[in-house]
C-alpha cells in the first residue's frame, strides 16, 4: 500500500513538474539572469567630462525606455514584424526624454506601420539604411551609418550618449526567451555595455529591457538583411543625432 501512495505522490510530482515547466525555465532564466549597471541618465551627467578621462569607462548603460514589439502579447502582424518600428520608437522616446508606457507603444507602432505603408508601401524587413532613413523623414532627426564597426566603436557612441541601432540574424543570438528558432532578421538597440557583454533593449522578448549578449554573439550576429539572406549581410549599424 506504502508503495502505491509512493508512487502516486511522485506521479502527482512529475505531472505538476510537466504543467509548469514553462514558469520553472523563466524562474530560472530570472535568476541566471546577470544585473546590468545601473543606466546613466546624461541630463545629470556632463559629457565633456565623460570624454576628459581620455578613456572609456569601465562600463555605461543609457537610460532608455523599453517596449516590446508586441505590446499587448499579440504576435500576429504586424507586431510579429514590429521589431524596427519598436526601437526607434524607444529612441525617440529617449531623445524626447518621455515616458513611453504600453497603450503608446501600441499605438506608435500601428501608426509608423501605416505611415511607411502609406509612404514607402512596405513596413517589413527594412534595411539599417532604409530604418536609417524612416527617421530621418518620420523624426526628423540627423542618423549616421557606421559599416564594420568594431567593438570599441560601438562603446565611443554609447559614451557619447549615442545608443548604437543594429541589425541581426536573429537566429544566432540564442535569446532562450525567443519562440522556436528566433527571428530570421532581428533589430536591437545596443545601450550599453560591461567589461565583456553588451547591453540592449531586445524589442523581441518582454524579457529584453537590459538583455545582455556576451561582444562575440553580438559582433558575428550582426547582418543587415541582405533581400533575405541575412547571414551574409552587411555588419552595419546606425546612430542618432
Amino acid at each position: 500500500m506504502k508503495k502505491i501512495i509512493y508512487i502516486l505522490i511522485l506521479a502527482a510530482l512529475v505531472l505538476t513538474v510537466f504543467a509548469n515547466r514553462v514558469k520553472i525555465k523563466n524562474a530560472y532564466l530570472d535568476f541566471d539572469k546577470e544585473p546590468a549597471p545601473m543606466a546613466v541618465d546624461l541630463s545629470d551627467v556632463k559629457l565633456s567630462t565623460i570624454i576628459e578621462l581620455h578613456e572609456l569607462p569601465l562600463e555605461f548603460n543609457l537610460d532608455i525606455p523599453f517596449m516590446v514589439q508586441a505590446p499587448n502579447g499579440n504576435w500576429d502582424l504586424p507586431y510579429q514584424e514590429g521589431c524596427e518600428e519598436a526601437v526607434i520608437i524607444m529612441l525617440n522616446y529617449y531623445l524626447e526624454e518621455e515616458e513611453l508606457n504600453r497603450e503608446l507603444a501600441d499605438k506608435e507602432i500601428l501608426d509608423l506601420v501605416k505611415w511607411q505603408e502609406d509612404n514607402r508601401g512596405k513596413y517589413k524587413d527594412t534595411t539599417i539604411a532604409e530604418t536609417a532613413n524612416i527617421v530621418e523623414k518620420y523624426y526628423g532627426y540627423n542618423t549616421e551609418i557606421l559599416y564594420n564597426p568594431s567593438i570599441e566603436d560601438i562603446k565611443q557612441e554609447i559614451v557619447k550618449g549615442n545608443p548604437v541601432i543594429a541589425p541581426f540574424y536573429g537566429r544566432a543570438l540564442n535569446n532562450p526567451n525567443y519562440s522556436g528558432e528566433g527571428p530570421l532578421y532581428h533589430m536591437m538597440v545596443i545601450k550599453g555595455y560591461t567589461n565583456n557583454k553588451f547591453i540592449t533593449n531586445d524589442p523581441g522578448t518582454k524579457k529584453g529591457k537590459d538583455y545582455m549578449y556576451d561582444y562575440n554573439t553580438i559582433m558575428t550576429a550582426m547582418h543587415d538583411w541582405n533581400n533575405g539572406d541575412v547571414e551574409s549581410g552587411q555588419k552595419s549599424v546606425f546612430i542618432i543625432f
